[in-house]
Order: structure tokens, then C-alpha cells, then sequence
């Protein structure tokens, strides 16, 4: 009886460790076929410049300090002066 209980336990330890097997060789292919979220959104905004801080804006405005980067519905530059 325990002979059988054994063999029992064994199937189930080797059913187990081979669909754990299987589950973990289907993940990356299941994840390279999603397109990520942050590759969407990157190219949306082609259109616009991006500034990421005031001192981005120094070329375009009239020099150091003169532009702050603000949000409307892209990063673009304010001029102050």
C-alpha cells in the first residue's frame, strides 16, 4: 500500500515540476508579444520638443533664465523676457 501511495506522490511531484516547466518557457514569449506601455506613449508625442528642465529653454528663449519649461499637452518652452 505505501508502495503505491509512493509511486502516487512521485506522479504528482513530476506532473507538477513539468507544468511548472512548461508555464515558466511560455512567459517570456507571451510577454514579447505585448507591446509595452511606455513604447505607446513615446511615440505619440513625436510632433513635440520636449524640455525637460528651465535651463532647456536658454537656446530658445533670449539666454540663462529666460524660459521656463512648462506642460500643455507637450513640455514647451514659456519665455519670460
Amino acid at each position: 500500500m505505501t508502495r503505491i501511495i509512493r509511486r502516487a506522490f512521485a506522479s504528482v511531484l513530476l506532473l507538477s515540476g513539468v507544468g511548472l516547466w512548461v508555464c515558466a518557457a511560455g512567459a517570456p514569449a507571451a510577454a514579447a508579444t505585448e507591446t509595452p506601455p511606455a513604447a505607446a506613449e513615446e511615440a505619440e508625442p513625436a510632433a513635440c520638443w520636449e524640455c525637460v528642465k528651465n535651463s532647456d529653454c536658454d537656446a530658445k528663449c533670449d539666454g540663462p533664465g529666460s524660459g521656463v519649461c512648462r506642460w500643455a499637452g507637450c513640455t514647451t518652452c514659456l519665455c519670460t523676457r
